[in-house]
């Protein structure tokens, strides 16, 4: 059953889409233009610089944009053609011309009356922008106000534009500082609100993000189709954040979310990027590029698009050109979206060095907020990529300088006591660091009851095995607490494999895999079953395990063997 808000969110579309049973006058059709035609909607102003003369060129493309028929958008270079609006402010007079092929063509004129220029323009913008539609041949109903549907302020509407382009550049904190000013002076815009929602959302606070949709979905009689339809999915963005255990059926309401407005709206941009977004985060990365490449087309300068799209290429075996697209996505989004893809796709293409550079400039744009988690994620990255390559004396030096990290992040650590149980492994089984117990010590310490103790207890007590091959049947029992433990699993399995005992090796590591999906205790489990003679086992198990590692899934963790080193040392 669909939830309430998105319900009435899309019967709220449905109905700003109906067309009104309020008429205009028959209009001619000078020119019958293909439906789906898009058209680039240009404004000409001559040398005037007013405010409200600034905005014209938002309120032109808005008021001509509620057609269900015709495409009119802003930048386009394959447009059939450019609607034009000549001002002239001396006259007060406004005309709409066709320029295509070369030829330029007059649709129909109006004026504006005299009074507060902003709303008198609005006005004639409206009325014009009807008669417009009408002579290229659509079905006109009556449409919302621009002023309304937007701002009747312009400095709100230039702010607005202006914060759009920030944000498309790659200035994003200058695109939200500029919004939440536009807020204070047009509070009950959703024109206003639907962006500052969807930036919220890019920076993290998907909980403010959903309470501004929420708020602009209320002012019904402010709300075009499209960013209706643009407030619900960033509604549902934010839901999927807030909400993990519900973002499949977060994304699929996307989809219908999408089908719903294309059939309002069939030449709409909007829905193609919503259902290209949904099939992008269902993992459908082949249905989802075609969409995503017609897009980047369309709205060339848009780093979202280019992101989605550098995953869809590098899940479809093409990490080089992901990483361009990816590239170019880093420029206009938050560093901690676009680093794992673009590793990826530069580790997948060869091109180490441009790699290793990557993970140098993320610590150096970072390098004021060490606290920041990227400090983590990219040094475990560099292990694996050492790990991958070969190169263990760097992968152990990664390893160690990211458990000092931890442990001078406690919060961070609690968050991740398994990985830190596995990495730990990993730096044991590479032959373990000089000041390896005094750090594992000093981590003890500090996490007396947590479950950061146990996997330090087990890192403990793998790195005794390996240093001294002290027996650790009590250690393991206590990891198991009286029950069942995959870290007391794999201590004891470690203890077998030392000295030789494979058999037992075998029974501990079957035993720790029914007890965790852990990519290295698959990885360990397949080599044990080769140990002893069960080469067709042990190979079916890697073929699988390397299979679920290589599948790319934007709403799952990680498993590609760059993610981690404990993933790297899966893969080998």
């Amino acid at each position: 059953m669909r939830s309430a808000p998105i319900a009435f969110l899309l019967a709220l579309a449905a109905a700003c889409a109906a067309p009104s049973a309020d008429q205009p006058p028959p209009q001619p059709v000078i020119v019958e233009l293909a439906a789906g035609t898009r058209l680039r909607a240009v404004v000409d102003v001559g040398t005037a610089t007013a405010p409200e003369l600034g905005a014209a060129a938002t309120w032109w493309r808005e008021a001509l944009r509620q057609s269900a028929r015709l495409a009119f958008v802003d930048v386009d270079e394959g447009a059939a053609g450019e609607v034009v609006l000549l001002v002239d402010p001396a006259a007060r007079a406004l005309t709409a011309l066709l320029r295509r092929n070369g030829e330029e063509q007059v649709l129909t004129a109006g004026d504006y009356l005299q009074g507060q220029q902003a709303a008198a323009l609005c006005g004639g913008i409206d009325a014009l922008a009807r008669a417009t539609r009408a002579a290229l041949g659509d079905v006109v109903g009556k449409p919302l106000p621009v002023a309304a549907i937007t701002s009747p302020d312009p400095k709100v509407v230039l702010a607005v534009a202006d914060a759009r382009e920030l944000l498309d550049t790659g200035g994003l904190q200058s695109g939200r500082r500029t919004l939440r000013i536009a807020r204070r002076d047009d509070g009950g815009a959703p024109f206003v609100l639907e962006p500052l929602a969807a930036v919220e959302l890019l920076f993290g606070d998907a909980e403010q993000a959903q309470r501004i949709c929420r708020e602009a979905i209320g002012y019904e009689q402010r709300t075009s189709p499209d960013t209706l339809h643009r407030l619900g999915r960033t509604l549902l963005l934010a839901r999927a954040a807030l909400q993990p255990a519900a973002a499949p059926a977060c994304d699929r309401e996307l989809l219908h979310l999408a089908d719903v407005a294309a059939a309002e709206r069939p030449f709409d941009d909007e829905p193609l990027w919503t259902r290209a977004l949904s099939l992008d985060l269902q993992g459908d990365f082949a249905a989802a590029r075609p969409t995503l490449e017609l897009l980047h087309e369309h709205w060339p300068s848009r780093a979202d698009v280019r992101y989605h799209l550098g995953w869809a290429c590098l899940a479809g075996g093409e990490p080089a050109v992901a990483a361009e697209h990816l590239a170019a996505a880093a420029r206009g989004l938050p560093g901690s979206w676009v680093l794992l893809p673009r590793a990826i796709a530069l580790y997948e293409a060869g091109r180490h060095e441009q790699l290793e550079q990557l993970f140098d400039e993320t610590l150096d744009e970072f390098a004021r907020d060490e606290g920041d988690v990227l400090h983590h994620e990219v040094r475990r990255m560099r292990a694996a990529h050492a790990l991958l390559r070969g190169d263990g004396d760097a992968a152990r030096t990664h390893l160690v300088a990211d458990l000092r990290w931890l442990l001078a992040h406690p919060q961070q650590l609690e968050a991740r006591p398994g990985e830190f149980a596995e990495q730990g492994e990993v730096l044991v089984r590479l032959g373990g660091a000089q000041d390896l117990t005094a750090l594992l010590a000093a981590v003890q310490r500090r996490h007396v009851t947590s479950a950061v103790a146990d996997a330090c207890a087990f890192v403990a007590g793998l790195d005794e095995v390996r240093r001294v091959g002290t027996d650790q049947v009590a250690l393991a029992q206590q990891l198991a607490r009286g029950g069942d433990s995959a870290w007391s699993a794999r201590l004891l399995a470690f203890q077998h494999e030392r000295r030789g005992e494979v058999g037992d090796m075998q029974v501990e590591l079957a035993r720790a895999a029914r007890l965790s999906e852990s990519p290295m205790t698959k990885a360990l489990l397949a080599k044990s079953l080769i140990a002893v003679g069960k080469v067709a086992e042990g190979e079916l198990l890697r073929g699988t395990l390397r299979r679920e590692m290589g599948t790319l899934r934007m709403r799952e963790t990680c498993q590609h063997p760059l993610f981690g080193p404990e993933l790297a040392f899966a893969w080998r």
